[in-house]
């Protein structure tokens, strides 16, 4: 089987084979990787190191695929390598409450998209197969800094990702499989995070992971199968079905819900 991939049909569908299984079955991502601190005229700090991972399944609809997605991702003490929930933060010298990332996002990858709000480009090299998709992010912050000091760096939210999956063009051309093999490598530069309660500090986070897309949650490390399983149980497992609200979630909301209840609990 050949794939053109200068045809945005094509291209689209061997991204999801990819990413995930065109089949349906559900897929995990696993990735591990460190942030950082970047302030302008001051050396970079590693803070901790990070581990993440997404349970997924792709379904077809019409102009291309539905992904139903639940991801979590922990911090880890970077001497220890212990999951943390609280962190010593030395530019406050003090500890600030860890929170982890519990989301789940549904999105609509459409042929259409392609090119504009969704990109993914291809490069071949023998039988390596090298995709890439990147996203830049600056609106409006859902956590202004007049209404949460601690929380919010700027009125602005600025993100911008840098994926990377390699995998091989013959499982891509392999009509029998319904999922590519695949590892990659994440950059990413962002605001600061909301709980780090750095408040408008100048200066940004940049994080590196590494990932591979396994066939099973056990097949991540032990302990932090664990952790899930007692916190967030529901997250071992995609979603089935899309609802259009859950195309409308974002990151900084799922904050923004998390900081706004505390507050709710300490009046």
């Amino acid at each position: 089987m050949k794939i053109d991939f200068t045809d945005p049909t094509q291209r689209l569908d061997s991204f999801i084979k990819v990413e995930g299984d065109v089949g349906g079955a559900q897929v995990v991502q696993y990735g591990a990787g460190s942030i950082y601190t970047f302030f302008e005229g001051q050396k970079d700090r590693k803070l901790f190191d990070t581990e993440a991972y997404a349970v997924r399944r792709y379904q077809r609809t019409a102009g291309g695929w539905v992904r139903l997605h639940r991801e979590v991702a922990v911090y880890r003490d970077a001497m220890t390598g212990k999951i943390i929930n609280s962190w010593y933060n030395p530019y406050l010298e003090r500890d600030v409450e860890v929170m982890d990332i519990v989301q789940e996002f549904n999105r609509q990858y459409l042929v259409a998209d392609l090119g504009n709000t969704f990109d993914v480009s291809v490069k071949i090299s023998g039988d390596d197969a090298f995709f890439a998709r990147n996203f830049f992010i600056n609106r409006e912050a859902e956590i202004q800094p007049r209404d949460y000091p601690l929380h919010g760096q700027d009125t602005r939210w600025e993100l911008s990702e840098y994926h990377n999956y390699f995998t091989k063009l013959s499982e891509l051309t392999n009509p029998k499989l319904t999922s590519a093999r695949c590892v990659g490598a994440t950059n990413s530069v962002s605001s600061f995070l909301p709980w780090l309660e750095m408040g408008n500090a100048p200066g940004h986070l940049i994080f590196q992971m590494r990932s591979a897309k396994l066939a099973r949650v056990e097949d991540m490390p032990a302990d932090l199968v664990q952790y899930v399983a007692q916190r967030y149980p529901t997250h071992l497992e995609a979603p089935k079905e899309f609802t259009a609200a859950d195309a409308h979630t974002t990151g900084m909301n799922f904050y923004k819900q998390i900081i706004d209840k505390k507050s709710s609990v300490a009046k």
